[in-house]
């Protein structure tokens, strides 16, 4: 009986350990295709979009409805000292953000638990 209940604790615990977001994060690396979801709120909070006049002195278009679904490619991954993770995001089809951009930053766990970011 105790092995059967050993046994029965070890599955429980590697699934749990397979289902936890933070191994799904850990995954992620350089190159790595995720898509831009839907604004947590009115506008992104944990991706870093850049304001409007900025994109504008930069000769862009300020069309923030072009992200929605865009494929983006993990370029540079850095580890902050409290242990969250920035990335940077290029476009995959290799233009530019609102022609002005090209590269945006994010929050890597919160974006994915916020989904702002969406894993393929």
């Amino acid at each position: 009986m105790k092995t059967v209940l050993t046994v029965l604790y070890f599955i429980c615990g590697v699934t749990l350990l397979q289902a936890s977001p933070t191994t799904e994060i850990d995954d992620l690396e350089v190159g790595s295709v995720l898509m831009i979801g839907s604004p947590s709120s009115n506008l992104y909070e944990h991706i870093e979009v850049p304001r409007m006049n900025f994109i504008i002195k930069k000769g862009g278009i300020p069309n923030y409805k072009t992200l929605f679904e865009s494929k983006v490619i993990i370029s540079k991954v850095k580890e902050m000292p409290d242990g969250s993770k920035i990335v940077h995001l290029k476009r995959q089809n290799g233009k530019r953000f609102f022609n002005s951009h090209s590269y945006i930053k994010a929050k890597l766990k919160e974006a994915i638990a916020s989904e702002e970011l969406v894993r393929l």
